[in-house]
């Protein structure tokens, strides 16, 4: 089994560079929020997070604060599906993956 990571935690500026500005943030009650950093210093670490923010609602801690990764979109890889023509072989040869394109093409 793969040992569990032990290094620095990401941070906001680790965020904003990967192009995702908001976290998702889920109480032990099962309330969830997606919450906007745009506003907190980038040197703060996501993990210490979880005991700065409470619910709103029960005032529960800990909190589990992870990057809302659903707003992340890796530049210049789309997995949008174009329209044939594209040959069989062509399909073959990249693995299914001939009729994929860029986004927005």
């Amino acid at each position: 089994m793969a040992k569990p990571y032990a290094g620095p935690g990401m941070t906001i500026d680790n965020m904003r560079a990967l192009h995702v500005p908001f976290l998702d943030v889920t109480c032990q009650c099962g309330r969830e929020a997606i919450i906007d950093v745009s506003g907190l210093s980038g040197l703060i670490e996501v993990p210490t997070l979880r005991w700065r923010l409470k619910c709103t609602v029960n005032a529960g801690r800990p909190i589990d604060v992870r990057p809302d990764w659903t707003q992340h979109r890796a530049q210049g890889i789309c997995f949008e599906r174009l329209p044939p023509p594209f040959s069989r072989a062509a399909d073959k040869a990249f693995g299914g993956m001939a009729g994929m394109g860029a986004c927005g093409a």
